[in-house]
C-alpha cells in the first residue's frame, strides 16, 4: 500500500475522506475541506475549521497510526442545520481522553495542546470510549454569509 492513497467522496452537504496515514495527506484533506467550506458558503470559518481539523488529523496520523502508510485515516464532514459535524477516525489503539479533557499541558511540553484548541474553537468535542474516533461540532451562525438550509 502506498502513502499516495487518498480517496474523496462528495455529497450535497458533505465530504468523506479516507487516506493513507502520511503527513502529506493531511494537506490534501485540508484543501478538500477548504473547497467544501466554499461550496457551502462558509469560507469565513476556514481558519477555525482547518485549525481543529489539522490538529485532529495530525493526532490520527502521528499518534493513532504512527505515520504508517498501510494504515488509513477517515474524515467525514457534514453540514446539517447550522452545524458542521467533523468525524475523524483511525485504526490505532486510542488514548485516555478522559484524563486530558479541559487540561492545559505544562508550558514546556512540545505537544498536547490539540484538545484545548479543539475545545476552544468547537461547540462540542467528544470521543468514543477507545479514543480513536473523534467528533467535533462547529456552529455556523446565520447572517454571516451562510446560505440557509
Amino acid at each position: 500500500m502506498s502513502a499516495n492513497v487518498f480517496n474523496v467522496s462528495h455529497e450535497a452537504a458533505g465530504v468523506d475522506l479516507c487516506f493513507a496515514a502520511s503527513l502529506e495527506n493531511i494537506d490534501k484533506a485540508i484543501a478538500e475541506t477548504k473547497a467544501f467550506l466554499t461550496r457551502i458558503h462558509a469560507q469565513q470559518y476556514t481558519f477555525d475549521v482547518t485549525l481543529v481539523l489539522r490538529e485532529a488529523l495530525s493526532n490520527a496520523v502521528v499518534d493513532g497510526c504512527g505515520q504508517d502508510p498501510k494504515m488509513r485515516v477517515s474524515c467525514r464532514l457534514r453540514f446539517r442545520g447550522r452545524r458542521l459535524i467533523m468525524e475523524i477516525e483511525d485504526p490505532g489503539r486510542g488514548f485516555n481522553w478522559r484524563g486530558r479533557m479541559g487540561k492545559l499541558p505544562p508550558p514546556e511540553a512540545e505537544s498536547g495542546r490539540g484538545m484545548v484548541i479543539m475545545e476552544h474553537y468547537c461547540e462540542m468535542v467528544s470521543y468514543n470510549d477507545k479514543g480513536n474516533r473523534l467528533m467535533m461540532e462547529k456552529i455556523i451562525r446565520p447572517g454571516r454569509g451562510v446560505a440557509p438550509k
